[in-house]
């Protein structure tokens, strides 16, 4: 064995002795020759290894010295420079910061510019939702609004987009407004319709009234002409006994006609008007239905508006508060996300 550390050299000399001495050896420690001859062999090699620690710390003694200076005056060279350079690079890093913050807030104004030309495409957009449920007066203004709005260089980027969202809504706007003067139409056709029935009923009620009265009046002259006949009868009850008899039957039989045409008089003035009742409620319930259809169908057009208006608003106000946040900067995103493929598909 070879060293590169001269003060090793005896070490490494006594090693080949030690080696043929005790390298493999074996020891009876059962017996006490044996024991003795382990311990002293172990003491031996104890003593050349601790003899040859003792040399390796005296010769590292002196290089441990010389790191620690080197260590100590590398540490001082260093606190020095550091001074000089941390100066330096606190103008560094201020300039690095300043252009930074310039950055962030050009960004900043450039979102902010964005998001409003969004919102006014969007509010473009949104108008049409607006005239859900509205009257077509009030949709003929929104429309003539929208006419005269000038879709000019203040869009910037977006103002092809706002052309395009302004002539969708205007043909989404103006498929409202026919829509709805079609239907304010059938309602005004309705409630005409509803007042011929009501004054066709009253007439049927008055053609009753005169029936009454028109019976009650043959009535009447029936009364009188029964009362005439029965005094007449009485002046001649003794002397015309059997004629008085002949004609109270004669009379008896044409009462009898009298009654049967008075009852069937009656009975199809009875069945003609209750007919006409019956057709009048039947018209008059259709329309009753036909009016509460329309009525649900627009009270469920104007809160489907108002839920779809109430949810933009929050989710636009959510992007109005929180947009400038970079913690809120992905839930901001796909806010507008949404918000473009809601609005795309209401334009759709």
């Amino acid at each position: 064995m070879k060293t590169e550390i001269a003060e090793y050299s005896p070490t490494v000399a006594a090693m080949a002795e030690l080696r043929n001495m005790y390298e493999n050896a074996v020891f009876d420690v059962t017996t006490p020759i044996g024991m003795a001859k382990a311990i002293a062999a172990r003491r031996e090699l104890r003593e050349v290894r601790v003899n040859l620690e003792k040399l390796r710390k005296e010769l590292k003694a002196p290089a441990l010295e010389r790191s620690r200076l080197i260590d100590a005056e590398a540490k001082a060279l260093t606190t020095q420079i550091e001074a000089m350079e941390e100066p330096i690079d606190k103008q560094i890093k201020a300039e690095e910061e300043r252009k930074a913050a310039e950055k962030a807030e050009r960004e900043r104004i450039e979102r902010e510019r964005l998001e409003a030309l969004h919102r006014r495409v969007a509010d473009i957009r949104a108008m049409a939702v607006g005239c859900v449920g509205a009257s077509a007066e009030n949709i003929r203004g929104q429309i003539v609004t929208l006419e005269q709005t000038e879709i000019d260089e203040s869009f910037g980027e977006m103002q092809a987009d706002a052309a395009t969202a302004k002539e969708e809504t205007l043909t989404k706007m103006e498929s409202m407004h026919a829509a709805t003067v079609a239907a304010e139409a059938e309602a005004e056709r309705l409630r005409i319709e509803h007042q011929k029935l009501e004054a066709a009923r009253k007439a049927q009620e008055e053609q009753a009234a005169r029936d009454r009265a028109e019976l009650a009046k043959l009535r009447a002259e029936q009364e009188a002409r029964e009362q005439a006949a029965r005094a007449e009868m009485e002046k001649q009850q003794e002397a015309e006994r059997q004629r008085l008899a002949a004609e109270r039957a004669e009379q008896e039989r044409l009462q009898a006609i009298e009654d049967a045409k008075r009852a069937q008089v009656e009975a199809e003035a009875r069945a003609k008007r209750e007919a006409e009742q019956r057709e009048i409620e039947r018209q008059r319930a259709e329309i009753e239905e036909q009016r509460r259809k329309v009525e649900a169908e627009r009270l469920a057009q104007e809160e489907a508006a108002r839920k779809v208006q109430s949810g933009y608003q929050m989710l636009e106000s959510f992007v109005e508060r929180f947009g400038a946040d970079k913690e809120f900067q992905p839930i901001v995103r796909q806010i507008n996300k949404w918000l473009d493929g809601k609005k795309e598909q209401v334009a759709a």
